[in-house]
Order: structure tokens, then C-alpha cells, then sequence
């Protein structure tokens, strides 16, 4: 859907909310084709035109000869609506609605239900990584129900993320500005657009990238064409980064699809083994953290450790998570055990909470690595970051060894919390961290008193 059309059905649900108060049995209906065959087709008229019906099936669309319409009614039938929406996921479900309320309908059962579907549909589009399409979803909502605390708590976690994407999408603009050949960031600049619900602009970057490269016809229709070309295509620079171990056959990626995730490769025997061991591993994760296990998720598996720095820029470990979306690289020690864990866990903790703190996402994803005690090294030997540093989220490690200060450091904070109250207790703390500051919030949910408090406390736990 483009995102004019988009707007123009916010406009008309904003007008709609405003005159659903004025409603006493007004005439709405769906329309109802009958054919001279004696067949009906029910669903929205979009358009007559060169001796055609043009007839939207929610979801989809058919086109019937004008000469074979013997007549058109309306009938009123919001049970129609709702059996159209039966098993259909959020996102689709609401577009369903979205005619029914076009249309008039008055029916409470049916606003409720919209809304309803909303919050769900909002949901998904976040953990799809497109706050913008979540954030007209949510205020459609609030078009009908302006006062629905749960929507009107879920639209400013979206609003926050449109906002963080789009300082991603003004720093890439000026990296590409700076240097127009970086077609990783012109790659990363396009998503930022997509994500901002910019399809055209979107299209406009990824085919600077093409360019001379490969013909593609059609507009912005063909973006998910070209995103997966560019996906599998793209070339990185060069990076001086030692490249430990052996690096896998030469050629394209392979790929294997299973349940809940696409994982690329170049590793005949690594493949098969990851693949054979993701949903085991997912499953794990999810128990542990109290989610879902991932439902959709991309693992790339880049042939060596100079390309998975070009690609992520992550120059101290051995995994990067954006999104849905996972890198590794061959040869990175300890793939299965440890990598893939720590970065599912981003992967559930992002579409299940978003936005959480940096130190409490980090220190719930060593929880998941096989070798997590090894940093307890780094802290037996004095090395730790402070309460301060933890909570500030402007800790930028400048060496290997900051880094792993500052993941030892958060996993033994989370670890103390967990300790102290369990994985429901650190949910309401996640909660809490949304609504106030980080001392209200312990304070709130652990009783700690201040940050100082938290910092002796956490002292005499490393102590024990």
C-alpha cells in the first residue's frame, strides 16, 4: 500500500470517529455484485471503468466484464466482515476492517475488534522493523478509541523508534554524501527509508546501487526483488582485519530454508549443522528469556572475519544483530554455542520489548552463550564498568578489552537481578525503565534506594 493511500484512509477514519456519536441506524453496507449467471460477489467496488468491475475480495481484487453483471445491491452484514478476518494475520485483518468502517458500520463489536487488531498488527510491524506503517496503524486506531490506554502506550514506544530511525537515516545520509561509493551505507540508507514507510526514496537508493549492475524493470513494486538481490550481491570493502581460520569453498552463498528462518552459508557441513540445530537452539533461548521463539529471522554466515566487519562494523566480537536479522562469520569460535544464542536473544528480546536498555539487552544475551562464565574472569581480575557507565548508554568500549568489560559487567548485573527476583521481576523492571528514570525503576520494582545503593549492592555480590 503506498503511503498516500495510507493517508487518505487515516483522513477518512479521523472523520469517521468524528461523527460515530451522530450515528442512529444509518445505512452502511457492503456491496453486493449479482451476476447474470446467478452467482453473487460480495466485497468494495473500487472502480467502473472500460466496461469493467473492479471489486476488492478483502484481500484481493477481481475484474468482471460489466456485461455479466445483472445487478449490484448493498446489503448490510458485519458477521461478512468478520468471517473475512478468520485466520488472517493482524496486519491483513485490519485492511479487511478497514472497509467495513468505510462503509459506516456502527457496530461496537466491530470497533472493538479493530482496535483490538491494531495493537497486534502495530506489534508485527515493529518486529518487521517499520515503525512508520506501526505508527499510522496505531493511530487509526486511536481515531476510534482516542482513549485506549494500551494503543496510546504502544504508539509512543513506536514514535520512539521512528525518531531513532530517522537519526539513522540523516547520519547515513550524510556518510553517503561524504562518500557516494559506500554501497553498504546507501544499502543501510534505503532500509532507513523503507523502514519510514518511504518506498519510492527506498527504490530510488537501492537502484543507485544496481546501476550498470543488473536491468530491472517496473517501479517501486519490485522493491522486495531488489532488496534480495542487493542482500545477496553486495559487495563489502576491504578492512584490515585478521582473518582467523580456514575459510570456507569458494562461490555464491547457499541457502536453507526452515521453519522461522532463512540461513545463508558458504559451508556445505556448517550449514547443515546449524540448520539442524536452530530450532533446538531457539526453543532454549526463548525458555530462558520468557518469549517466543523467533518466528522469522535471517542468518548470514559471512565467509570470513574481514567480511563481517566491512558488513557490520562490529570489529571486537564475532556476532551482530539488526532487526530480524543475524551475522557470522566462518571461522568465528564457538558459532553454535555461543554467537547464534547470544544473538537470537537480541532477536526475541527486540520484537518482544524493544528498545531495552543496552546493558540489560547485552547482559540477558552472554546469559545464553555456553562460555558465559568466562567473563567472570574479567571481573576477578578488578576489571568492570561502573553503575554509571552501565546505565548511561553512552559506554563506547575504544578497545577488545572495554568491550569485555562492559559484557561482563552487564551480564553479572543482570545475573544479581535475576537472582534477587527471577525472570518476572526483571519484566517489570523492563516496564518501569519505559515509564520513569532507571532509579525510580529500581527503586520501584527492587526497593533499591538509589544508584548508589545499587552500586554497593552489586559490589558485595561480585564480593560473594
Amino acid at each position: 500500500m503506498t503511503t498516500h493511500g495510507i493517508t487518505s484512509r487515516l483522513i477518512k477514519l479521523i472523520q469517521l470517529a468524528g461523527c460515530l456519536a451522530a450515528f442512529s441506524g444509518s445505512a452502511w453496507a457492503l456491496d453486493v455484485v449479482v451476476l447474470k449467471s446467478g452467482g453473487e460477489i460480495r466485497g468494495e467496488i473500487i472502480s467502473k471503468a472500460d466496461g469493467k468491475l473492479l471489486v476488492d475480495l478483502l484481500p484481493g481484487e477481481i475484474s468482471l466484464p460489466a456485461e455479466n453483471v445483472k445487478e449490484i445491491r448493498q446489503q448490510e452484514n458485519p458477521e461478512w466482515y468478520v468471517d473475512r478476518i478468520r485466520g488472517r494475520d493482524p496486519i491483513t485483518a485490519v485492511e479487511i476492517l478497514d472497509s467495513c468502517l468505510r462503509a459506516g458500520c456502527p457496530s461496537k463489536s466491530i470497533h472493538d475488534k479493530y482496535v483490538e487488531l491494531c495493537a497486534s498488527a502495530a506489534e508485527n510491524l515493529m518486529a518487521q522493523g517499520l515503525p512508520a506503517r506501526a505508527a499510522e496503524i496505531c493511530r487509526r486506531a486511536l481515531a476510534l478509541r482516542p482513549d485506549n490506554a494500551n494503543v496510546v502506550k504502544l504508539l509512543r514506544k513506536v514514535e520512539a523508534a521512528e525518531r531513532r530511525t530517522a537519526a539513522e537515516m540523516r547520519a547515513l545520509q550524510a556518510e553517503v554524501e561524504k562518500r557516494p561509493d559506500n554501497d553498504y551505507a546507501r544499502f543501510m540508507l534505503a532500509e532507513a527509508y523503507r523502514r519510514l514507510g518511504r518506498p519510492q526514496d527506498a527504490f530510488a537508493e537501492y537502484r543507485k546501487i544496481t546501476d550498470g549492475k543488473v536491468r530491472f524493470e517496473g517501479g517501486v513494486e519490485r522493491l522486495e526483488d531488489l532488496r534480495a538481490f542487493i542482500g545477496a550481491n553486495l559487495q563489502v570493502e576491504d578492512a584490515a582485519v585478521e582473518d582467523p581460520g580456514i575459510e570456507p569453498p569458494p562461490g555464491k552463498m547457499l541457502k536453507a530454508k526452515l521453519p522461522g528462518f532463512d540461513v545463508y552459508f558458504h559451508d556445505p557441513d556448517l550449514g547443515r549443522e546449524l540448520t539442524g540445530k536452530l530450532p533446538a537452539i531457539s526453543k532454549r533461548v526463548a525458555a530462558d528469556l520468557g518469549c517466543e521463539a523467533a518466528s522469522r529471522c535471517t542468518i548470514r554466515v559471512l565467509r570470513n572475519k574481514k567480511e563481517f566487519v566491512a558488513v557490520t562494523g562490529n570489529r571486537f566480537g564475532d556476532g551482530y544483530t539488526s532487526g530480524e536479522c543475524v551475522w557470522t562469520y566462518h571461522g568465528a569460535s564457538g558459532i553454535l554455542d555461543n554467537v547464534i544464542p547470544h544473538e537470537l536473544a537480541h532477536v526475541m528480546l527486540n520484537r518482544d520489548f524493544g528498545g531495552i536498555p543496552r546493558w540489560l539487552d547485552e547482559g540477558l544475551a552472554v546469559r545464553q552463550e555456553a562460555a558465559a562464565g568466562a567473563y567472570w574472569q574479567t571481573l576477578r581480575d578488578g576489571k568492570r564498568a561502573s553503575i554509571g557507565e552501565l546505565l548511561s548508554g553512552d559506554f563506547k568500549p575504544a578497545t577488545k578489552e572495554d568491550n569485555d568489560r562492559f559484557y561482563a559487567s552487564a551480564y553479572s548485573l543482570v545475573d544479581m537481578l535475576i537472582q534477587d527476583g527471577g525472570a518476572k521481576k526483571l519484566r517489570r523492571l523492563i516496564a518501569a525503565l519505559k515509564d520513569v528514570s532507571a532509579e525510580q525503576a529500581f527503586r520501584r520494582v527492587y526497593g533499591i534506594g538509589s544508584l548508589r545503593e545499587l552500586e554497593d549492592k552489586w559490589a558485595t555480590y561480585l564480593q560473594e
